[in-house]
Formats: structure tokens, C-alpha cells, sequence
């Protein structure tokens, strides 16, 4: 049985590359092994602090959003407007570009400056761990991830529970 959701363990090489080999496209249905294939992913932050990679040209409401700021800045009295806060979280995103590497067979990605700097993900030498599922892309220090799966295992049994009712209720 092939499994739904994966993770790979990578060291963050020189230049903050992260490098996944071709198998990465049978799990991540929006990546193309194919020789001059390429993507733009936004990176966001997530709600375990995880690092969340998305195709760019998908994120309809962060384009929306940029447009209408372009057109029509905000003003101070806006402050509070919900918007603002979206403007806040799209402000916390980063355009990392992704490519195909034919001859060695791999993606290759670099880690946003900003997103080191905030500790989101590690430096070079650093350890993370990359999970996907279905259309879903995420990086994580090796660290975060092991206390994220650690909280989960110590209460397995609710979270099989939730799991199984929302996934009915899907």
C-alpha cells in the first residue's frame, strides 16, 4: 500500500538549499519532474509553526489582495480594518522559486532569509523535515517536528478520534 503522506530528513546544504529527488512529484501532484520545469512557491507560516509552500498562481486572495493595495494604499483610519490583519499575514510570506534539476534528477529550493532569521526554519548544516500530503507542502525544523509528533503521540487516541469524524464529515 503506497503511502498517502511522506516526509523526508534533509540537511540544509550551502546557500540554504533544500533538495528533494524526483520522487518528490509522485507526492506532490503541482511538481513536474521534467527537464526546465519550474515554480514559484509562496511560503507562509503555518499553525505550528511550520513553514506552509504553495504554488503561487493558486493563491488567489494574497494576488487579490496585493492588486488592491497597489491600486488604493491604506490609510491610518484603516488600522484595524480585516484586511489589515490579512495584509499582516501576506507581509509574513515569501516567493521562494523552485526547479527541476534534469541531470541530477531533483528539485531544489532555497530557504527565505527571513524566514531563518525568524527561526522558522534552520540555517545551512540544520536539519529539517519535509512533509507532504496530497496538495499539501510543508517544512519543518527536524526539532519542531519531532515535538509536534511527540504531542500528537501522547494523545493518540483523541486524535484517531477527530481524525476519523472529520475526515466522515468531509
Amino acid at each position: 500500500m503506497e503511502k498517502q503522506a511522506k516526509i523526508w530528513i534533509r540537511t540544509v546544504e550551502t546557500q540554504h538549499r533544500v533538495r528533494l529527488g524526483k520522487e518528490a512529484a509522485d507526492h506532490i501532484s503541482w511538481l513536474k519532474a521534467q527537464d526546465g520545469f519550474s515554480i514559484d512557491f509562496l511560503a507562509t507560516l503555518g499553525p505550528s509553526a511550520q513553514l506552509i509552500l504553495f504554488p503561487k498562481q493558486e493563491e488567489a486572495t494574497f494576488l487579490k489582495l496585493m492588486e488592491s493595495l497597489k491600486n488604493s494604499p491604506p490609510v491610518k483610519s484603516e488600522f484595524f480594518a480585516p484586511w489589515v490583519e490579512l495584509s499582516r499575514y501576506f507581509a509574513t510570506t515569501w516567493e521562494i522559486p523552485c526547479s527541476f534539476e534534469s541531470k541530477a534528477k531533483r528539485f531544489s529550493f532555497v530557504l527565505p532569509r527571513e524566514a531563518r532569521e525568524l527561526e522558522i526554519v534552520p540555517n545551512e548544516n540544520g536539519m529539517v523535515v519535509v512533509f507532504s500530503t496530497g496538495e499539501i507542502l510543508e517544512i519543518w525544523p527536524s526539532n519542531k517536528w519531532i515535538a509536534h509528533i511527540n504531542k500528537i503521540s501522547s494523545n493518540l487516541t483523541c486524535y484517531v478520534g477527530l481524525g476519523l469524524d472529520a475526515l466522515e464529515s468531509r
